[in-house]
């Protein structure tokens, strides 16, 4: 279930769209994901090279969202909690995966902060935390076969 917002109702359709988001990367659906995002986006991943993250950027934020729904195993999202002020949106969420090869189930703590013009996210940053990195459980994923996972 989403939590509502305590912040401005004038906001309904930021959170339409950020309820969106979420729903559409738990699908791992590309093309709901990027008719939320404007043409020229910006995307701070988790990971990279600067204190931000690595820097995605109009059409390479699809191509990183594709690679990532190919690596990562099947999920989905609990105990997600949307807050929207204007403009501004925060989501945070708990990623579920589970590892039936291992009989396992993965939890990642996350976070989102998004900035949106005209109904699109102009703006996404993204925050982890968790005992394993994610990069390992992406990289097994990655060179598993897919009837191994199932």
């Amino acid at each position: 279930m989403i939590a509502q917002s305590p912040l401005k109702v004038a906001s309904a359709s930021n959170r339409d769209v950020i309820e969106g988001m979420v729903s559409a990367f738990s699908q791992q659906d590309i093309d709901k994901v990027m008719d939320l995002f404007s043409e020229e986006a910006v995307y701070y991943d988790v990971h990279g090279g600067s204190v931000s993250g690595k820097r995605y950027r109009g059409r390479g934020v699809r191509l990183f969202n594709q690679r990532l729904f190919h690596r990562l195993p099947p999920h989905s999202y609990e105990d997600v909690i949307i807050l929207v002020d204007g403009d501004q949106a925060h989501a945070s969420w708990t990623l579920v995966i589970e590892l039936p090869m291992v009989g396992k189930t993965l939890k990642i703590r996350g976070c989102d902060y998004f900035e949106l013009q005209q109904g699109k996210v102009t703006l996404k940053s993204a925050w982890l935390k968790s005992k394993a990195p994610l990069a390992i459980v992406v990289m097994a994923y990655a060179v598993t076969p897919a009837s191994f996972w199932s």
